[in-house]
């Protein structure tokens, strides 16, 4: 959270793994509400490296500031979809 609030009141859902993940950060930075979208199992780059924080690999708490985040169930079922959504 840089302070900036170049993109404040545009909201981003993000649905991404490891490297893209960094353009929501960068919308993150610039006062976008980034809304990180898992799976129910999470993203896998929580675990990837190490140091481990408090349960979150050092690269994911980097590589994914300033996002909130929501944790899905089987989007491929409607009833998961609906809960995605809500």
């Amino acid at each position: 959270m840089g302070g900036n609030d170049l993109l404040k009141g545009l909201r981003v859902i993000e649905n991404s793994l490891l490297g893209p993940g960094l353009v929501g950060t960068f919308l993150s930075d610039l006062g976008a509400e980034v809304i990180k979208v898992e799976s129910p199992s999470g993203d896998y780059i929580r675990q990837m490296t190490w140091p481990i924080i408090q349960g979150d690999s050092l690269l994911h708490l980097h590589t994914h500031r300033g996002k909130r985040r929501r944790r899905c169930r089987n989007i491929q079922k409607f009833a998961g979809r609906n809960r995605c959504g809500s």
